[in-house]
Formats: C-alpha cells, sequence, structure tokens
C-alpha cells in the first residue's frame, strides 16, 4: 500500500514539474540536432529519425528488465520507469555522445542492418543509463536544487535520499542489458570492460571532486584550488564519459578497431575533456539558469575550477584577499562578491580565448589523421562544444540569474 501511494506521489510530481518541459521537448531536441550533427550523415541515417529511434526503443528495453522478473516488483519497475522519464526520456539532450553518430561514419559497406543500428541505440541507452546514475549521486552530494530545468530527482516529495535505490536501478540495468544484447558477440568482454573502467574512474574522479572541496572548506587555503588541482580531479570525473565511450563502443559494433590510431584518439578526447570541464565550469557561473537547465554551486560549494585557479593568477592583492574571504561561503553576498571579481579580471573572456585557442590546435591536429571516418567522427565529437555555448552563453547577459532561495 505504502509503495502504491509512493507512485502515486511521483506521478503527480512529475506530471507537475515536467509539463512544460514535454510540450517543449521534440522542438528543443531538433533544433539541438541540428545545431549538433549535420541533418544526414552516411548511409542514409537521418540523426533526426534516429533520435526519435532512440526513444522509441526505450519501452522495449524497459520490458525486457522487468519481464524477467514476477509481479511482486511491478510496483519498482513502474518507479524505475518514472525515475527514467523524469531523468532520461524528458530532458534536452544526451549526456553522451551518441554511438550511432560514430556507426554512421564507421559502418563499413554492406554492414548498417536493422539488427545494427539497435544495437547501437541499445549501446547509447546503456550510456546514458549509467550517465544519469552517476549524476542523480552527484546532485545529491552537491545538495542541487536544479537539473534540466526542473527540480533534481532526489528533491521531489517522497523521493529524497531513497534515490540513491533509483542511482542503482540505471546502473545495474546498464549491465542487464548488455548481457542480453552483446554476450553473444566475441567484442563483449571488451565492451564491458569500457563500462567497469568508465564507471570506475568516474566515481574516483568524483571523489577527489568532494575531498577537494571538503579539503578547502576545512582549511581554507585558496592556494588549494590550483589549475593541476582542477585537471586532477576532471581527468577520470569527465574524460572517460567525453565521447571516448562512443569512439570505441561505436569501433567496436562497426568491427572497424583503428588500432594504429588508438594513441591519437586518446590523446584529442582527453584535450576535448579540457575543454569541456572548463566549459561546465563557465556554464556553472555565468550561463543563463534557464538555458542550462541548473542554478550553479560551484562558488557557493568551493569547488575546485578552471575559474577560481586562473582568477588566483591574474587578482591583485585587494582581490586575492576578497577571494579568500568569499569563495565557498555559501551566502549570497559572498556569491555577488566572487562574481563581481570574476568580471573585473574578465574571467569569462579569458574562458572564451582559451576555448578557441584550444579548439583550433584540436582541428589542426585532426586534420593529421589520414582515415577519413575517423577523422569525422572527432570533428563531429569537437563540434558540440562551440554549439553548446551558442545556446548556453551567447547572446545573454551573461550575469547569472540567480534564484535567491538557493542560497541558506
Amino acid at each position: 500500500m505504502r509503495g502504491r501511494i509512493l507512485i502515486n506521489v511521483i506521478k503527480n510530481a512529475i506530471q507537475s514539474t515536467s509539463t512544460c518541459i514535454c510540450t517543449r521537448h521534440l522542438s528543443q531536441q531538433a533544433k539541438l540536432i541540428k545545431y549538433h550533427f549535420n541533418a544526414l550523415l552516411p548511409n542514409g541515417i537521418n540523426l533526426a529519425e534516429s533520435n526519435n529511434d532512440f526513444h522509441a526503443l526505450y519501452p522495449t528495453l524497459f520490458n525486457d528488465l522487468k519481464d524477467s522478473y514476477g509481479s511482486d516488483y511491478n510496483e519498482v519497475f513502474e518507479r524505475f520507469d518514472f525515475a527514467t522519464r523524469y531523468n532520461i526520456l524528458n530532458r534536452n539532450y544526451r549526456l553522451c555522445f551518441p554511438i550511432i553518430n560514430v556507426y554512421a561514419l564507421l559502418i563499413p559497406d554492406g554492414r548498417d542492418t536493422t539488427e545494427n543500428r539497435m544495437l547501437a541505440h541499445v549501446l547509447d541507452w546503456c550510456m546514458e543509463f549509467l550517465a544519469s546514475g552517476c549524476l542523480l549521486q552527484d546532485d545529491m552530494v552537491d545538495q542541487s536544487d536544479t537539473r534540466w530545468r526542473k527540480p533534481c530527482w532526489y528533491q521531489i516529495d517522497s523521493i529524497g535520499k531513497t534515490a540513491m535505490c533509483d542511482t542503482k536501478m540505471m546502473e545495474m540495468a546498464t549491465y542487464m542489458l548488455l548481457k542480453k544484447y552483446f554476450s553473444k558477440f566475441p567484442y563483449y568482454k571488451q565492451i564491458l570492460n569500457i563500462f567497469t573502467e568508465t564507471y570506475f574512474l568516474t566515481a574516483l574522479g568524483q571523489s577527489q571532486d568532494i575531498n577537494m572541496s571538503a579539503n578547502y572548506q576545512e582549511r581554507r587555503k585558496l592556494r588549494i584550488l590550483t589549475h593541476h588541482a582542477f585537471y586532477s580531479q576532471y581527468y577520470y570525473k569527465t574524460y572517460f564519459f567525453t565521447c571516448r565511450m562512443s569512439v570505441y563502443l561505436g569501433m567496436y559494433v562497426t568491427g572497424r578497431n583503428y588500432s594504429e590510431y588508438h594513441d591519437v584518439i586518446d590523446n584529442l578526447i582527453e584535450r576535448m575533456a579540457d575543454v569541456q570541464q572548463v566549459q561546465n565550469d563557465a556554464w556553472d557561473c555565468f550561463g543563463s539558469s534557464k538555458k542550462y537547465g541548473k542554478v550553479g554551486n560551484d562558488i557557493r560549494n568551493g569547488k575546485a575550477t578552471w575559474l577560481i585557479a586562473t582568477a588566483q593568477k591574474l587578482a591583485d592583492t585587494r582581490q586575492l584577499r576578497l577571494l579568500k574571504e568569499n569563495y565557498g561561503q555559501g551566502n549570497l553576498k559572498s556569491f555577488e562578491i566572487v562574481r563581481k571579481i570574476y568580471d573585473e579580471l574578465d574571467i569569462l573572456g579569458h574562458y572564451k580565448a582559451y576555448k578557441t585557442d584550444e579548439i583550433a590546435k584540436l582541428h589542426r591536429d585532426i586534420d593529421q589523421i589520414s582515415a577519413d571516418p575517423l577523422k569525422q567522427v572527432m570533428y563531429q565529437c569537437i563540434d558540440i562544444y562551440d554549439v553548446r555555448d551558442q545556446i548556453v552563453l551567447d547572446g545573454d547577459d551573461p550575469k547569472v540569474k540567480t534564484d535567491l532561495h538557493t542560497f541558506t
């Protein structure tokens, strides 16, 4: 009985918080696809239609998971369904670079089949389940209020800390689906290793992030938050989920190994991860909360970000003193002081210059790849960063629209 009451509470919460998201979902998704990727890839794969295929596959995958167990667990799977719809289906973009894009560019002539496309979508779902589970935990640890323009899952009434159960269900759904669809293939062990390694190393990076912030809050030594500290935490937290999984999984499902380029791929994607994490830091501080989908917490939580590390290098004695006194204090006045110093130092301008320079270097090195299909995959990975800045930063007043209730 209590389970049924909880399910009804979740239903009402989802309806009240995500109706406006759903009405805009298809048009915004199409807009992002138009910006992020070419409308038509090789083998006649239309990305807008492919995105619809991705969503249409969910009921099949859900039933694959549910039908393996008895009716005693119907309410458990009903809640899992609601959690998936709220956190994955009812948002504006994918967390991971779609494997179907890699598939379209790498699949050899004669091997593009309905089954192979479906397998690419299954891998996309597995990545989204794993990444979404990580983000749900991240929101709880950071005590975030919003994600994707709506309350974080754990913030919904009657969810709270029980959201941890939903993160575990998403994570384990990944491995159950991998077993069902890929255990018959010779590369099953390799893709399983990719998922396992990615999850462990992402958790390692997240733990480093938590420890770094806690260390700063305890010692109040701004010099802890250096560029070295920033890179040491982002490397595992961002690197493996940033295109790397998609590229390698796409190579396995298409049978295109490109082993001679593995070192080149790793180097390029590691540098892309640099750009992505710095971009995330910029969004957290300067992005419109409506477009970013959440209210940033990095200044309030005393995070080791590229922004605070750069500010320390540029600040004069007065600015450095104010940063030491106010960074990570968690109140609105301190937040505004830090933001004012960022504006004085033109941290946003420094970020844009950094990103432009790094992307130019990446384009130059991608040009050196002689295998054209792989080169196009790398280009698609990197094009995301310019597109997302257009959506989150450009064209808006970069001042943060701060919600006062987020400060306690």
